[in-house]
């Protein structure tokens, strides 16, 4: 996955929500983002900066996970670009799993609302717990649906092949360039 992947990306998922001149293109202005108090950068040389050391360092996962959510946490975050981004953020975490040949999870209408406060909560603390519960229970939500049990069913790890656990590091990122600052 690389920078060109996730513009085309975006610009085919926001093709009637955009002005042509914003699809698939870095923002270069600042955004504010509701309900949170965190803001993200409004620098285009250090959004462009930014999504590059991510895109970088998500190929340091071999788990697809793992892969998956420090990616979606991470884009999200970053807001590179006016509109979209968590939308561009769920379809590479989509993405991530696939080539990782894993079951991609596709989120749950009744989960919206937890989706948005485990967003929140990466957005301000740089925690991935909120967000992997979220994503744990989502996921064998789909997994149970597919395979036609109760959504409450529990599904074993074998069906999910691996818990997704908090991506290495994430305690601690490598570096301060990425996810919450001070």
């Amino acid at each position: 996955l690389d920078r060109d992947y996730v513009c085309d990306l975006h610009k085919t998922l926001m093709k009637s929500l955009l002005p042509a001149h914003e699809q698939g293109i870095g923002r270069t202005s600042g955004v504010l983002i509701g309900a949170t108090t965190y803001r993200p950068l409004s620098d285009p040389v250090r959004l462009r900066t930014e999504i590059a050391h991510i895109l970088a360092e998500a190929g340091r996962y071999q788990n697809a996970f793992e892969q998956s959510i420090y990616l979606h946490c991470n884009l999200a975050y970053l807001q590179y670009f006016r509109d979209g981004n968590k939308r561009t953020a769920r379809m590479v975490q989509t993405a991530a799993l696939v080539r990782g040949g894993v079951l991609p999870v596709f989120f749950q209408d009744s989960l919206i609302d937890a989706y948005q406060r485990a967003t929140v909560q990466y957005y301000e603390t740089g925690e991935y717990a909120s967000y992997v519960a979220f994503f744990k229970k989502n996921y064998q939500m789909v997994v149970a649906q597919l395979a036609d049990l109760s959504p409450d069913a529990p599904v074993t790890e074998h069906e999910i092949q691996k818990t997704p656990g908090v991506p290495s590091g994430a305690e601690n990122p490598p570096d301060d360039s990425v996810g919450p600052g001070p």
